[in-house]
């Protein structure tokens, strides 16, 4: 299952990275954003968490990780793609959302193939017509879970 434990609009970054930082507490690893808007934060945990854990940098225009076998590699377009995949899987499997309205930036999400590989919409292309979203957070901070900066498990 997939829980909403945490999440501010308008914050600055300080006082984020601070709050996710004790609510981690016993988190092994933190996997976030480490450009645009979520650098600062990313930056600031990097700074705070102590030698045990580990903050994770994400960059989903980067290309898929060396981890993921060249045949699963090879389909998607960029790391955006790979995890909003593989969140799309996971819930085709019967994995379920603890029941939260943010969850509805997953129903905006669109994708096409681009030269034979899988393309999440833009969020450009989402602050457009006929979607009008500005803010995906929730539902980027979902697929970044499926990031395989570590060993990846294989799903059932």
């Amino acid at each position: 299952m997939a829980k909403i434990l945490y999440g501010k609009t308008g914050t600055d970054p300080i006082s984020f990275a601070s709050e996710i930082a004790v609510r981690s507490y016993d988190a092994q690893d933190s996997i976030v954003d480490r450009v645009g808007v979520g650098s600062g934060t990313f930056h600031l945990l990097q700074q705070q968490m102590d030698t045990k854990k580990k903050v994770i940098g994400f960059n989903g225009a980067e290309k898929v990780p060396e981890a993921v076998p060249r045949h699963e590699k090879d389909l998607y377009i960029n790391n955006r793609a790979y995890c909003y995949w593989q969140a799309k899987l996971w819930l085709e499997l019967g994995n379920k959302l603890i029941k939260d309205p943010r969850w509805n930036q997953l129903l905006a999400l669109r994708y096409k193939t681009v030269k034979g590989k899988i393309q999440i919409i833009s969020k450009d292309d989402l602050k457009k017509e006929p979607y009008n979203i500005n803010d995906i957070g929730v539902a980027d901070c979902l697929s970044m879970t499926f990031y395989p900066a570590k060993k990846l498990f294989k799903m059932p």
